[in-house]
């Protein structure tokens, strides 16, 4: 009995290590799933008279200081918005990772994202700087990430604005250049909607997909875009929401197809004309070539034959 016992102790104790392992997994596994990737972003420095790069604190002026804040906070609320990353501002990097005695302010903004990368794990450094040409505003930024260990710059951009007032509106523009085009950090708008092809011959009954491209006004294209779907006579050809064309009944019908953009105008649409080709009848004549039981001769037969019409491409 005592030895019985001990077999069962040992075999719910490696039950019990195969569950907490099985938990630990699963733990993992969840956790990789939903890491973001963290990026930091830096109040952006400024050039003083002699051409220098610092705090704009240092450098005395009201209106630089203020860019720099107002450019570093406009893009952490779209990086927030955008829901991919998870997005540390100055404020939240010293209160997270960054000791008490560093200053980024003292930093290049390349010494400024190697320092982040490296030390403190950030994914990604988006960080810049601002000068005065006589009354205008220009600001560049970069983005960067440690590539093959290396810290790299993976992204630039640069604007101009005529004043200070104006900084706010080209945050959009920033952020636009700064990312790849299928990273839409800001929704762009749908400039242009090409269908390819724009017209096509189909069988009665028979269907086609409907395939889209939409571009924004620098061409460049746009990631996952809505479409809507509009046929001129759906008695002759219908349209689901997913594009998908159908030929009813002989004849032509014009599909219109428009970008739809959630939260901008979008531009004017495509079409596409289709007409539905009917089926052809035709005549067949002939004999039989062998003799049938019953039957003399060679007979004569004449049938009737419905056949769809081949597709035109």
């Amino acid at each position: 009995m005592e030895n019985l016992s001990g077999e069962r102790g040992e075999i719910m104790g490696k039950y019990v290590k195969l569950l907490i392992l099985s938990i630990l997994i699963c733990a993992v596994a969840a956790g990789s799933v939903s890491a973001q990737e963290k990026v930091a972003v830096l109040n952006l420095q400024a050039y003083d008279d002699q051409g220098n790069l610092m705090d704009p604190v240092a450098v005395g002026k009201a209106d630089l200081v203020s860019i720099s804040r107002i450019v570093a906070l406009g893009v952490t609320s779209r990086l927030v918005q955008y829901g991919q990353f998870e997005v540390l501002d100055e404020i939240t990097l010293y209160e997270k990772v960054l000791a008490a005695d560093i200053d980024l302010a003292q930093l290049s903004p390349y010494e400024q994202a190697d320092l982040l990368l490296r030390q403190y794990q950030i994914d990604q450094v988006i960080t810049g700087s601002i000068a005065m040409l006589q009354n205008t505003v220009v600001i560049g930024v970069q983005r960067f990430m440690l590539v093959d260990g290396e810290t790299s710059l993976v992204g630039s951009a640069m604007v101009d604005a005529a004043k200070a007032t104006d900084t706010p509106a080209q945050i959009d523009n920033l952020l636009n250049y700064l990312y790849p085009a299928d990273i839409q950090v800001v929704e762009r708008p749908i400039d242009q909607v090409f269908l390819s092809p724009n017209q096509i011959r189909l069988n009665l009954g028979a269907s086609h997909q409907i395939v889209a491209y939409a571009l924004d006004n620098l061409g460049r294209p746009i990631a996952d875009p809505d479409y809507l779907y509009v046929s001129s006579d759906e008695a002759k050809v219908i349209v689901n929401e997913k594009g998908v064309l159908t030929g009813l009944q002989p004849g032509t019908a014009t599909i219109t197809v428009r970008g739809i953009s959630g939260t901008t105008r979008s531009g004017p649409p495509a079409t596409m004309t289709v007409t539905v080709v009917p089926p052809t009848l035709g005549f067949r004549i002939g004999t039989l070539l062998t003799q049938r039981e019953g039957i003399e001769g060679r007979p004569i037969s004449l049938g009737l034959r419905l056949t769809p019409s081949l597709e035109q491409s």
